[in-house]
């Protein structure tokens, strides 16, 4: 008679992800991003056997029970992806979204060497340090009304990239110029509906913009000749129903101006050109 085989102990740390992702109180994937963001790990990490201990199970618990009562999701790690940036973020400041992406990548286009950049409205700081840390040679001037976001834009610009000043739109660079302007204002109107995660969290300054959503657009158009170098531009993010008002603005003050879409193919990047 052959003699029984010993059980191999279960490992208490082996963790069964799937299994664990489709059993909580909110969706599948975002249980997986908290997983991940846990781990500080990309997703091809859940090839491999999933190991948590204890105390990072019960950290996992208290962000998804956060996350059923509606937090956004990276207030409750802390942290946004953008670009090629890992933004920390929470209460009084705005979360990156991927389409400001987009108003980054058209500003790098056609930076000159040694060019000044005016970021408006800086909040945590993404549009002004991925500028900054993909164009060493690049002065950039981040400029915010709140105190709170300028406390995160500190904590993310950790070599000290950026000048940051305090205050309303242009008013702190008075008499300056720029080769570049960049702004991501407000442009949700007062009676627009968002998503609960949206407008109970984050700042409502950052995203309502009087009745229309235009009122911060308008400032920024209006403001920006005086303090843009001959030939240079503003790039501005705007809602996705705005592309032919904001063009009608821009186009009376600018001799170009045109729109840039998003990758669901609405209207979210006025590209406009000082009159030289």
């Amino acid at each position: 008679m052959r003699a029984a085989q010993p059980v191999a102990p279960s490992d208490p740390t082996r963790f069964d992800w799937r299994g664990w992702c489709h059993h909580q109180p909110i969706p599948a994937d975002e249980a997986q991003y908290l997983l991940l963001e846990l781990l500080r790990r990309p997703p091809s990490a859940l090839v491999a056997p999933i190991h948590l201990t204890g105390r990072q199970r019960r950290r996992l618990a208290l962000w998804v029970a956060r996350r059923a009562t509606g937090a956004p999701l990276q207030y409750i790690t802390g942290r946004a992806h953008f670009y090629c940036e890992v933004l920390r973020v929470g209460p009084g400041v705005l979360i990156p979204r991927p389409e400001t992406e987009l108003l980054v990548e058209a500003a790098l286009r056609d930076l000159p060497q040694d060019a000044r950049v005016l970021d408006l409205g800086t909040g945590s700081g993404c549009i002004a340090l991925t500028i900054a840390r993909q164009r060493p040679d690049v002065r950039v001037v981040a400029v915010d009304s709140s105190p709170a976001a300028l406390r995160w834009v500190r904590l993310n610009d950790r070599d000290e990239l950026l000048d940051l000043r305090h205050g309303d739109l242009y008013q702190p660079v008075a008499g300056e110029r720029f080769h570049c302007i960049c702004a991501n204002p407000p442009y949700v109107g007062e009676g627009e509906i968002l998503p609960s995660d949206v407008r109970g969290f984050e700042p409502a300054e950052a995203l309502f913009a009087g009745g229309d959503g235009l009122a911060a657009i308008r400032r920024v158009i209006a403001g920006a000749p005086d303090h843009l170098v001959p030939g240079s531009r503003l790039l501005m993010e705007l809602g996705a129903e705005q592309g032919e008002k904001v063009l009608d603005l821009a186009r009376q003050v600018f001799q170009a101006a045109d729109l840039i879409r998003d990758y669901a193919g609405h209207d979210r990047v006025l590209v406009a050109g000082a009159r030289g």
